[in-house]
């Protein structure tokens, strides 16, 4: 299930610099919240061979996401309404607030006609505004999410140099930043600029930015407590921010391997707010590892029933493949496939990074080489770096794959998936030393970790 855990790291990144900058107030407790805590269980590598676990998506009345959903909807309409009687003098303002609710709702639903029509709205607020004046801060945050990174991180310095500016808007802005340093591998700018956030304002975000950074860079226990740190400075009523830490500290368990630990925090998750497709997906993962595929299909086909996203249709290919259902697998799985090919075309930033590896594992090396080279040009960072190795080592390109291994080694990057690809290059390399080292140290992030890479071998 390696192509899902890549494709939300990426999603859960960018979502550190989405939570402050939304109009809606999620805030608020939502009314219709009935959901009976589903306990962890036991380990099932077998399909069929135990019980599978209670649905965990079985809700009593509105979920958590429908009903934030439904106020975004309610704010939209009012401020479309404003705008109206405005008549011919219109308020950029007010296509600013619509636009941000665009973008806050696109989060819950994933859906392009959601940020298309946010994007329009940024576009008439400039429009309308005098020069120097807009809604910078909401662009910045559209194209980050959108993975337009030169155009976020322009908005940003704009929005910085501004010359009123409070500490809380300001330590938002520098964790942005932060983010977009990380995302090109600058990992000491990265840390400079969270420190220089967090002097200003402290904040669960910029605390679970750092414990990112401290986990990628080999550093568990930190990444550990400075996410605990971040769950502790949530308002409790602030229920969608506190399932999003909750995530973030599952995240850590599943990465490491400790798959009934990160289920725990995804239950948890899924309890803090219901009916959000990003908890749901994860939690579906860990029950798909722990062996509970039955539970595992149902939960994808219910996801992919809001959100038909290319990666959750692969992940349903993978448990109807599980449970022997092949024509479901193959159905699935050519679906998957069409839908990667359609977002290419249609949002190429955006789609990179989660086509990346459902690519890696096919036969033809032109195309994965050309998706992992464009997604390493859009961010140079150390994932990107190693998804670009494993596309060079497919297509037998080992000298090709050797330098972008090596920088990132040399930097500091500590991921379970960079020293087990590092091993694996060695090993093609017949550098026994420098395989066996990087193997362990594979090992010692995640114990599946070269299992996880086992398809890593050249295409004959």
């Amino acid at each position: 299930m390696q192509h899902i855990t890549t494709y939300h790291n990426l999603i859960i990144s960018l979502a550190f610099t989405l939570l402050s900058s939304c109009v809606a107030d999620s805030s608020e407790p939502l009314p219709g919240r009935d959901v009976e805590p589903t306990h962890t269980h036991m380990e099932n590598t077998t399909p069929g061979t135990q019980e599978e676990p209670p649905y965990p998506l079985s809700h009593v009345g509105p979920t958590d996401t429908g009903l934030l959903i439904d106020v975004l909807d309610a704010q939209i309409q009012s401020h479309q309404q404003r705008l109206q009687s405005q008549g011919d003098n219109p308020s950029w303002l007010e296509h600013q607030s619509i636009a941000t609710a665009y973008i806050h709702r696109a989060r819950y639903t994933q859906n392009w006609q959601d940020w298309d029509t946010a994007n329009h709205h940024i576009e008439q607020a400039f429009t309308l505004a005098i020069e120097g004046s807009g809604p910078f801060l909401t662009r910045a945050t559209l194209n980050f999410s959108l993975h337009k990174f030169p155009e976020a991180e322009t908005d940003l310095d704009r929005a910085l140099n501004k010359i009123i500016i409070q500490n809380q808007e300001k330590s938002d802005i520098l964790s942005r930043k932060a983010e977009l340093a990380f995302q090109r591998g600058e990992l000491q700018r990265t840390h400079d600029l969270l420190t220089q956030a967090e002097q200003l304002h402290t904040s669960a975000t910029i605390k679970v930015q750092q414990g990112n950074l401290a986990f990628k860079t080999g550093d568990l226990e930190r990444a550990r407590t400075l996410i605990d740190e971040a769950i502790s400075l949530v308002d409790p009523d602030d229920t969608s921010l506190l399932a999003w830490v909750t995530l973030q500290r599952g995240v850590l368990e599943l990465e490491s391997g400790h798959i009934k630990e990160a289920n725990a925090f995804f239950l948890k998750a899924n309890i803090h707010f219901t009916g959000w497709f990003l908890i749901e997906e994860h939690l579906a993962e860990t029950f798909a590892i722990l062996g509970h595929h039955h539970t595992a299909r149902t939960m994808y086909e219910d996801i992919i029933s809001r959100v038909p996203a290319a990666t959750f249709i692969e992940a349903l290919a993978e448990s109807c493949e599980a449970l022997h259902d092949d024509t479901c697998a193959n159905t699935q799985r050519q679906l998957a496939k069409n839908t990667y090919f359609k977002d290419l075309n249609d949002h190429p930033q955006s789609a990179y990074g989660h086509a990346m590896d459902f690519f890696l594992q096919q036969e033809d090396t032109t195309l994965m080489l050309d998706i992992a080279q464009k997604n390493y040009d859009l961010r140079p960072g150390f994932d990107p770096a190693t998804k670009l190795a494993q596309a060079h080592i497919r297509a037998g390109q080992l000298a090709q794959a050797q330098p972008l291994i090596e920088s990132a080694l040399d930097a500091g990057w500590s991921t379970a998936e960079l020293h087990a690809t590092a091993a694996t290059l060695y090993t093609l390399l017949k550098n026994k030393e420098k395989a066996e080292q990087q193997q362990s140290l594979a090992q010692s992030r995640n114990p599946e970790s070269m299992a996880d890479i086992s398809w890593l071998v050249p295409v004959q």
